[in-house]
């Protein structure tokens, strides 16, 4: 679906009218990272001190090592989450982008009550329909 189109179907054109086709960086828009290159640097920071601590431990003090454990591989899940392809720094989705993730999910909601009041069809639809920037049946 084009932004504006996506945007009406999930019930946001007015809004997406009244700031533009695109939010700025302080509001979660475009060019805004998921973590900011400060955290970043904090993160891995921590990661580091985590490492050394964890190096230093004695392999017989669980006590102490499993939450340090817990924490890194918290630590690295949020690195990970917000790294792109290359491990550039991924952005928050634009609005256009959280439009079509909004229909698409209300498109498989309703294949999945059609499939619960009628499989035949509903097997039909789901093999059919096509979401993505846009969406389409194609009947075969």
């Amino acid at each position: 679906l084009a932004d504006g189109a996506a945007r009406s179907l999930a019930g946001g054109a007015a809004r997406g009218s009244a700031r533009g086709p695109a939010a700025g960086p302080r509001d979660g828009g475009p060019g805004q990272p998921v973590l900011d290159p400060r955290a970043v640097r904090e993160y891995r920071d921590r990661l580091r001190g985590i490492d050394a601590e964890l190096g230093r431990l004695a392999a017989d003090d669980a006590d102490r090592a499993d939450p340090l454990r817990s924490e890194r591989d918290w630590l690295l899940a949020q690195l990970s989450s917000a790294a792109g392809l290359g491990g550039r720094a991924r952005n928050f989705a634009d609005e256009g982008e959280r439009a079509r993730v909004a229909v698409r999910k209300a498109i498989r909601r309703a294949l999945a009550r059609i499939s619960d009041a009628d499989e035949l069809i509903g097997e039909h639809l789901s093999q059919c329909v096509r979401t993505g920037t846009r969406c389409s049946y194609w009947p075969r």
